[in-house]
């Protein structure tokens, strides 16, 4: 066979030429005829150009249909954005910003459609003030029936007066290692969310690294401790 392109010879299988195939000699060839045969006019898919105006400065534009644009230049369709689909002549228009009412201060507000979902106070400080008020205890969504956080028990009076005591029994020593250290710990032998026991014999003093040990290890510093007691 020869190329239709190169008009070199070259070898084709039977079978590839009863399928309409074996024209070329290579993917190379076979691009340059394509583009020469299937261009302009020749080509089964192609349009004429049509004239049309340009909406901003009416200029004259040639293209086909399938890339028909609105404007000449990205300037023309910058200012065709900004003057012609704007606010109600935009297709995509949705009634503009929306009106709402605090529900805190019961004052009018308007904010942008999409976000009306979201915003149900004119100010952070009406958002503050509304959570103090209708969002503590019985009244918030993250209510347990009043049980005290860990945080809170840490910090109460209480607990640091027997944490004080605690450590004077024992010198401001750690019961484990015998050192005297800036970071002392009140370790309860038995687990406060066991027995909720805060008598002295259920504490004892530890350092920060001993502390560590006996949380992870559990049972096996349980009967030493005790002993210590």
């Amino acid at each position: 066979m020869n190329c239709n392109t190169c008009n070199r010879k070259f070898h084709v299988k039977p079978s590839k030429i009863k399928r309409g195939g074996g024209k070329y000699c290579s993917p190379r060839c076979f691009g340059i005829g394509r583009r020469g045969k299937m261009a302009g006019k020749n080509n089964p898919n192609y349009k004429e150009k049509i004239k049309y105006n340009c909406h901003v400065c009416g200029k004259e534009i040639l293209s086909r249909p399938s890339h028909r644009r609105s404007c000449c230049s990205r300037k023309c369709m910058a200012l065709y954005y900004k003057t012609q689909l704007k606010g109600t002549d935009n297709p995509h228009w949705r009634g503009g910003d929306v009106k709402k009412v605090c529900l805190f201060c019961d004052k009018d507000y308007i904010i942008p459609r999409g976000t009306r979902a979201k915003i149900k106070f004119c100010t952070m400080k009406c958002y503050v003030l509304y959570v103090q008020k209708f969002r503590v205890n019985e009244n918030s969504p993250h209510w347990k029936g009043g049980v005290t956080l860990k945080r809170r028990y840490l910090i109460r009076t209480y607990w640091k007066r027997i944490r004080n005591k605690i450590l004077k029994r024992d010198k401001y020593t750690c019961r484990r290692c015998n050192k005297k250290t800036i970071s002392l710990h009140v370790h309860h032998i038995i687990p406060y969310r066991i027995n909720k026991d805060d008598n002295p014999q259920n504490l004892i003093t530890l350092c920060q690294a001993c502390h560590a040990k006996t949380e992870k290890s559990g049972q096996q510093y349980f009967n030493f401790m005790t002993h210590i007691i």
